[in-house]
């Protein structure tokens, strides 16, 4: 009935005027072309932006400031591991954010702007923000904060001058020394420390890189509950240190993979002339100029590669001060 009623519309227009079809024709013709180009113009700019410039960002998952280096898997942005991740290790809740960070297109663009569209509304405008403290809390992370140095160099000062700057401010904060010197694996490494026992080099390296895995999770849970933990000396030491004995460096490497990647790395230089001076330098099974020299050096190559910062002790003391 309605498409009788349509073609007897039809016919009774074309009998007023027998050209209108031709006209209305030519007309959305015209306006295809004029449409066109800005069209193609808008797609091809679009294109261009996305695989120039947004997707080096991961355009709705990450923003510039993230850091590949620096930030590991529980940065404050929505991360869900680096780009070769594979299907099977991501969860399924994650599964629509693995798979935006493949999508080329524009319409991956669109897709992306509107989760952070309504991300955005659902966050500022729900009945959440009414008591704003507990959605903070339960939105903010921890830190991962590493000092790294030779022995002696005032490593330990600044982890106490750092968390103490922190705690002031209200920041949860959690200190956390390597080798622990805690439990069998620390006790154990504090008599090869003090040269009370000998091991291989190999077995050593393991054994340092064992205690830090005994507490890895320990530090995980710390920074997904918004809690700051501040470390004296982390995994690259370990490298450091087993390299100066004549390891192979990529070896010493293997042991620490996964561990959790700190936000910042403050490297403590100092001299290794200059640790002479300090109270009870020599005491333990380290505390040599030219072994701390290698040391330094092997630091020095970690630092070209991961670090995000490299300073003297005394400029961050005054700094923190």
């Amino acid at each position: 009935m309605i498409n009788s009623i349509i073609e007897w519309q039809n016919r009774y227009i074309q009998r007023l005027d027998p050209t209108i079809v031709k006209r209305v024709d030519r007309y959305i013709d015209a306006v295809k072309i004029l449409t066109l180009i800005p069209q193609r113009m808008v797609l091809n700019a679009s294109e261009k932006i996305w695989k120039n410039y947004l997707r080096k960002a991961d355009f709705g998952l990450l923003p510039k400031e993230y850091n590949k280096k620096i930030h590991g898997p529980y940065c404050p942005w929505r991360y869900y591991g680096k780009k070769d991740t594979n299907i099977f290790d991501v969860k399924l809740a994650d599964f629509s954010a693995w798979m935006s960070r493949r999508d080329t297109s524009p319409r991956g663009i669109m897709a992306a702007m509107s989760r952070g569209y309504y991300s955005w509304i659902y966050h500022w405008f729900s009945p959440r923000v009414a008591n704003a403290a507990p959605f903070l809390m339960e939105n903010c992370r921890g830190a991962l904060i590493v000092f790294e140095g030779l022995d002696r160099s005032g490593k330990t000062t600044q982890v106490r001058l750092l968390s103490n700057f922190l705690q002031c401010h209200a920041f949860p904060v959690v200190t956390m020394r390597f080798p622990t010197r805690a439990g069998v694996i620390g006790e154990m490494l504090d008599q090869y420390l003090n040269k009370k026992v000998e091991m291989e080099n190999h077995v050593a390296h393991l054994l340092f890189s064992a205690d830090r895995w005994a507490v890895h999770s320990e530090i995980e849970n710390n920074i997904k509950c918004g809690t700051t933990v501040i470390v004296d000396r982390y995994l690259f030491s370990g490298i450091a240190f087993s390299a100066a004995k004549g390891l192979d460096f990529d070896w010493c490497m293997n042991a620490d993979r996964g561990l959790p990647q700190p936000d910042v790395v403050f490297f403590v230089d100092v001299k290794p002339e200059t640790l002479k001076t300090r109270g009870e330098f020599g005491v333990e099974r380290f505390d040599d100029e030219e072994f701390q020299r290698s040391v330094r050096h092997n630091y020095q190559r970690l630092t070209d590669k991961y670090w995000q910062v490299c300073i003297y002790e005394l400029v961050f003391r005054e700094f923190i001060q």
